[in-house]
């Protein structure tokens, strides 16, 4: 349906909200499923780096959380149970990137996304690292548009064109059209000139 009196960076929150919403429920079934033992998978108790990781957390300290589940890993703990834990704190900082509206906020929802991706991918986690990197794009472009920053402009640029390979991934398992993608399509020309106006 044709929406009017929306611009591009309008639109584009609006469709990337919608669509996060979903995702975040798809990111969720995933951290319930991760968290089911896999057929003939003994369960153990809560290895000694949980409690680590969760003090950083309820301090709000990702880089120091994602460092522990880092070193788990390394020390030989279950990709697909360390994998449960960056998903959902990955959704946890969608969730409150897209709320506040936040660039770094969306910036470490997307660091654990890909380190979840990366440990055992699934697309649900690689959905909504497009999606974050769409709105990513789309608040910077605004705001390098106001301040006439390149930094801003380049920020936006590069997240778009990752949105955009992102996207084409998965698309093959995914839905055939993305408004939220088209919108960056049909974008992508004007931070490109802002990129040549402010980068000089």
């Amino acid at each position: 349906m044709r929406q009017r009196g929306l611009t591009s960076s309008r639109l584009a929150d609006r469709v990337v909200a919608r669509r996060g919403r979903v995702l975040a429920l798809c990111v969720g079934a995933a951290v319930v499923l991760f968290s089911k033992p896999m057929a003939g998978q003994a369960t153990r108790p809560s290895p000694v780096w949980n409690d680590v990781f969760e003090s950083y957390v309820r301090a709000r300290q990702p880089d120091s959380a994602l460092r522990v589940l880092h070193r788990a890993v390394a020390d030989g703990d279950s990709a697909v149970r360390v994998t449960r834990f960056a998903l959902h704190e990955g959704n946890e900082w969608y969730k409150r990137g897209i709320a506040i509206r936040n660039i770094d906020t969306l910036t470490v929802a997307i660091r654990y996304l890909a380190y979840a991706d990366s440990l055992v991918p699934s697309d649900p986690a690689r959905y909504l690292i497009v999606a974050a990197r769409i709105w990513i794009g789309t608040g910077a472009e605004h705001r390098a548009a106001e301040t006439k920053s390149c930094r801003l402009a380049k920020l936006a640029q590069s997240n778009w064109k990752q949105a955009l390979a992102g996207f084409r991934t998965t698309e093959r398992d995914g839905p055939p059209e993305d408004p939220g993608v088209g919108v960056v399509i049909k974008s992508m020309p004007k931070v490109e000139h802002q990129v040549a106006a402010f980068c000089k």
